[in-house]
């Protein structure tokens, strides 16, 4: 028996809080628990993943799920749920969840990446600033004893004062990072095939294509990844690239062919900043390690306890919301739409 927290109540909504790799009370600590227990008859509640046979016990009077990643099989079996919510900061992929189904049944699929919008968009910019000035480089030569002093060497470092960068995905992390970006008096040009020209423009970008946006001094890459971004910044772009650039790599690594990114950081084709990699935690031997043009970060970006707590907050305004009769406003909803289409499976 999957366990409750408090006596069942048929007439309150079933709200399955399965966590999994983050802890209940750094997610939904400070009394977040209680205030979703005032709304809900919460069940399972516990750090380790429900199991299969608890589940299928109390799947057919789920209402609301809140989990890491979607595990729990068709939605069949799961007639009464009206929302996924999902708390890993991934939505689940085409091919592990049935978005056409959510669709006809107007099952909400609600994603946390709202939470961690405004400290990726901090970390972008930290990356940029550190390696335009070269900071992380010259405090290892420091440390060495080998480091340059500027009335003595320059060595290409320069300031984002009036710069021209990119952006790869001009949503919701682009939105912040341009206001982040303001006080520097930059121009924005931005690839993203999901907005309209106008839409670029209306948010402050000069909309252009791929090839032309990794043309600029500084190129963010913030792009959320899908089935059909898989490595689109190739080695022939990547190759392109110039000695002066500064690529950042802060969405997922599926959306650049990392082998090429590796291989032409090594040879000191151009600097990059990257805080996600193809497997995590990143081998030992993994050759970007020894990089020297590369200033790298362990997926830092977004996960610290501000953000994660955050997560638990915008969780119990919205199922507040929805169970009250209103729309959520806090997470992010999924494009059931675009994500139910066969091509994108």
């Amino acid at each position: 028996m999957a366990s409750r927290l408090g006596p069942s109540d048929a007439d309150r909504p079933n709200i399955l809080i399965d966590p999994c790799f983050r802890p209940v009370e750094l997610v939904y600590g400070a009394g977040l628990l209680g205030r979703l227990g005032e709304i809900g008859e919460l069940v399972w509640v516990r750090d380790e993943p429900i199991p299969e046979d608890g589940l299928a016990e109390v799947a057919p009077e789920i209402d609301y799920i809140c989990g890491g990643w979607w595990r729990y099989g068709s939605l069949a079996g799961l007639p009464r749920l009206k929302a996924f919510i999902e708390t890993g900061g991934t939505l689940p992929t085409p091919d592990a969840f049935d978005y056409s189904q959510a669709l006809k049944r107007g099952i909400r699929v609600l994603s946390c990446s709202p939470a961690f919008t405004p400290f990726v968009a901090e970390m972008a910019l930290t990356h940029a600033l550190n390696l335009a000035r070269q900071a992380a480089r010259v405090d290892r030569e420091f440390r060495a004893g080998s480091e340059p002093w500027s009335h003595s060497e320059f060595r290409g470092e320069f300031s984002l004062y009036g710069q021209e960068v990119g952006f790869i995905g001009f949503g919701n992390i682009g939105l912040r990072l341009r206001d982040l970006l303001a006080p520097f008096g930059v121009r924005i040009a931005a690839f993203d095939p999901y907005l309209t020209a106008d839409q670029v423009r209306a948010r402050g970008g000069e909309p252009v294509t791929l090839p032309e946006v990794l043309t600029r001094r500084i190129v963010f890459v913030l792009a959320a990844p899908n089935a059909g971004n898989e490595a689109m910044i190739g080695r022939e772009l990547l190759e392109a690239l110039r000695p002066d650039q500064i690529l950042i790599l802060m969405s997922r690594s599926h959306v650049v062919d990392f082998e090429a990114l590796t291989e032409l950081l090594v040879a000191g084709r151009f600097w990059a900043g990257v805080d996600v990699f193809p497997e995590e935690p990143l081998p030992a031997d993994h050759p970007i390690r020894g990089a020297d043009q590369a200033f790298l970060t362990s997926h830092r970006a977004g996960t610290h306890f501000q953000a994660v707590r955050a997560i638990g907050e915008m969780v119990v305004r919205d199922l507040e919301a929805m169970i009250g009769g209103l729309e959520p406003r806090e997470l992010q909803p999924a494009d059931l739409i675009r994500l139910g289409r066969p091509s994108a499976t």
